[in-house]
């Protein structure tokens, strides 16, 4: 059996080939191409690394008031498809700080399988 690609491997893929993975470059296609990705995969690590993502561009880069990061660094960069190559380059920026697990929860949400 085949080792199944990590969101991160699947990432570099896309950021070397872009046009073989998405219709278009955009965001837009670039963010909901990735939540296809988490919502088929098993792996609740890729998960946690978008979710830590979006919680770490919320904190210093956008301010997250849409559903989709694609439409928020569209708004900031003027087109989708530039917001495509700010996208990949946040990523890039984001992910040697990235350590692993859940991004911090808002305050006062406890999620059940955590310890009291």
């Amino acid at each position: 059996m085949r080792r199944r690609l990590s969101l991160s491997e699947v990432l570099n893929s896309v950021r070397l080939r872009p046009k073989m993975y998405l219709p278009e470059v955009r965001a837009t296609l670039l963010d909901a191409f990735i939540v296809g990705f988490l919502m088929a995969s098993v792996d609740v690590k890729d998960g946690d690394l978008y979710a830590s993502f979006r919680h770490w561009l919320g904190q210093s880069k956008v301010k997250n008031r849409h559903q989709s990061i694609g439409v928020e660094l569209m708004e900031l960069a003027g087109s989708d498809a530039a917001a495509f190559d700010e996208f990949i380059r946040l990523l890039d920026e984001f992910l040697p700080t990235y350590s692993g697990g859940r991004p911090p929860l808002p305050e006062g949400l406890k999620i059940d399988d955590e310890d009291d």
